[in-house]
C-alpha cells in the first residue's frame, strides 16, 4: 500500500492476529453488510461487531478493507477533520462512528467519490499534508476546490487554533473569487473584524450591501449597517455607502433620515471643494421642504464649496502644483493675485528631500492626499489608513520625516498609536481635524505649518 498520500499507520497498530481470532466468530454479519441492508439492520450488526471485537477502530478498520464501498476507519483524521461535521453533543464510540458515517456518504454523494474509503484517503491527505502541514507543495490546489460553505468550515478552524494569517489569506481568495455570494461576503466581514482588520471589512462590507441594493433588501442593508457600526464607527459617514443608504432612505420615504444622509454628504464634498456634488446635494435637499433652522444649518456646511480656489489663467499652474480644487475667473477675483508666489517656493525648499507619513483621512482620497502631498515638494507620502493594523501605521510613521494625522468625527486607536509612535522617535506632528480633513484643507494646514514651524 502507498502511504505517501495516506499514512493511516501513523495512528492504528494493526492487531491483525488478534483480528483474525475474532473473524471466525463474525458469524457472516460482515458479509451481510456486504449485500446490503436497512439502517436499523445495519446498526444492530455495527453493535454486535463491537461486541466482539471491544473496539471501534477495529471494526472500523475490519469493515473500511471488507466493504470499502461503504465504510471508513474511525481515526482521529477523521473526527478532528475540519471538513467533517461531527455530533455536536458527546456520543458512545458506537454512535459517533455511525454519526460520522452518515456524513461520510454525504460527502461521497457530493463530490463524486466512487467509494466512502475514497473520501476517508481524501480527508486524511487534507488534513495530514495540508491542513496541518501548512505548506505541502503538493496540495498547492487544494483551496481551489473549496466552495464557499467548505470555506467557512476551514476558516473557522483556522481562526479557533489562531492561525490568523492563513484564514485571512484562504478567506480573501475565495471571497474574490465568490464577490456575488452574499453569505461568504457576510462572513468575511465577521471575520476581519475579529482580526481588526477594518479596512478589508470595509471593502466586504461595500460589497456586501451593493448587491442588497439590487436585490432591493433595504432592511437588511439598514441591519447591516447598524450592525457593523460598533466596529466601524464611520461607516455611515463614508460617501460609498452614504450614496446607498440615500437610496434606501428614498425609497422608504424616511425623510429625517434622508436629509441627515445628505447633510453628511454635503459636509464630505464641501470640504473637497467639490462643488458640482454640493450643488446636486441642494437641489436634492431644497427639494424635501425643510425647516428654515434645519435649512441654515446645513447652508453653513455648504458654503464651505464656495471657498474653492478661484484662479485666474495665469496662476491656475500654482493650484494644480498644489492639488487643490479651482475654479478659473477673472483676475480681479484670483486667490492667487497679491499673494507672494515665493511662499510655495519656500514650502517646496524645506521639504525638499523629506518623506510624509500620513495617518487617517477619508480612503477615497487616498490618492489625491499623495498626490498633493507631494506636489508640495515632498519626496514620498506614505498612508495608513486609521483603522490599519497597528504594524503598517508603524511602518508608516518609522519610514516618514513628518507626520499627518488626519482625524474626522472620532479619533481611533490608529490615531493615538501614530501620535504616540511619532513623540517617542521626536518626529514633527501636523494635526489635522474638520472640516479641514479634505484634500484642498490638508495641504493648507500641511503648508501654513511648514511655513510656521520649518
Amino acid at each position: 500500500m502507498d502511504e505517501k498520500y495516506w499514512q493511516f499507520g501513523k495512528f492504528i497498530n494493526l492487531p491483525s492476529e488478534s483480528i483474525k481470532k475474532h473473524l471466525p466468530t463474525t458469524d457472516g454479519l460482515i458479509a451481510k453488510l456486504a449485500e446490503g441492508v436497512s439502517e436499523e439492520e445495519e446498526r444492530e450488526i455495527i453493535y454486535r461487531l463491537d461486541d466482539i471485537f471491544k473496539d471501534m477502530v477495529w471494526v472500523s478498520l475490519v469493515l473500511r478493507f471488507a466493504v470499502p464501498e461503504s465504510y471508513y476507519i474511525y481515526t482521529p483524521p477523521i473526527v478532528q477533520n475540519p471538513l467533517v461535521h461531527g455530533p455536536s453533543e458527546p456520543l458512545s464510540h458506537r454512535e459517533a462512528y455511525l454519526r460520522y458515517l452518515r456524513h461520510m456518504r454525504s460527502l461521497k454523494q457530493r463530490y463524486g467519490f466512487e467509494r466512502v474509503a475514497d473520501v476517508d484517503m481524501a480527508l486524511w491527505a487534507y488534513l495530514e499534508l495540508c491542513y496541518r502541514r501548512r505548506a505541502h507543495p503538493e496540495c498547492d490546489n487544494y483551496r481551489s476546490t473549496l466552495g464557499p460553505d467548505l470555506v467557512k468550515i476551514v476558516v473557522g478552524q483556522l481562526v479557533s487554533e489562531g492561525r490568523e494569517d492563513e484564514a485571512v489569506k484562504l478567506l480573501e481568495g475565495k471571497v474574490e473569487e465568490f464577490m456575488e455570494d452574499q453569505e461568504l461576503l457576510d462572513y468575511a466581514v465577521d471575520i476581519f473584524l475579529i482580526f481588526d482588520r477594518k479596512r478589508q471589512a470595509t471593502v466586504y462590507a461595500l460589497q456586501l450591501v451593493r448587491l442588497l441594493r439590487e436585490q432591493h433588501m433595504f432592511e437588511e442593508i439598514l441591519s447591516k449597517i447598524e450592525k457593523w457600526k460598533k466596529d466601524l464607527p464611520d461607516i455611515d459617514h463614508m460617501p460609498e455607502f452614504l450614496e446607498i443608504l440615500e437610496d434606501v432612505y428614498r425609497i422608504k420615504d424616511d425623510i429625517h433620515n434622508l436629509t441627515e444622509c445628505l447633510y453628511r454628504m454635503g459636509e464630505i464634498y464641501a470640504s473637497d471643494g467639490n462643488r458640482r456634488m454640493v450643488d446636486r446635494i441642494r437641489e436634492e435637499l431644497s427639494s424635501l421642504g425643510l425647516s428654515m433652522e434645519t435649512y441654515k444649518r446645513i447652508e453653513r456646511s455648504l458654503n464651505r464649496a464656495e471657498s474653492a480656489l478661484r484662479v485666474c489663467k495665469k496662476h491656475v499652474r500654482e493650484a494644480v502644483i498644489r492639488g487643490l480644487s479651482y475654479e478659473e475667473v477673472e483676475d480681479n477675483r484670483c486667490d492667487f493675485c497679491g499673494i507672494e508666489i515665493k511662499e510655495i517656493e519656500e514650502i517646496r525648499r524645506k521639504l525638499k528631500g523629506k518623506v510624509c507619513g500620513v495617518v487617517g483621512g477619508y480612503e477615497h482620497l487616498r490618492n489625491d492626499y499623495i498626490r498633493s502631498l507631494r506636489s508640495l515638494g515632498y519626496k514620498e507620502v506614505l498612508w495608513a489608513s486609521a483603522v490599519e493594523r497597528f504594524g503598517r501605521i508603524d511602518e508608516v510613521v518609522d519610514g516618514s520625516d513628518h507626520v499627518v494625522i488626519i482625524t474626522g468625527c472620532a479619533r481611533h486607536a490608529g490615531t493615538w498609536k501614530a501620535e504616540g509612535r511619532a513623540k517617542s522617535q521626536g518626529k514633527p506632528i501636523v494635526r489635522i481635524s474638520k472640516p479641514r480633513t479634505g484634500v484642498r484643507g490638508v495641504v493648507e494646514e500641511v503648508s501654513e505649518w511648514v511655513l510656521k514651524e520649518l
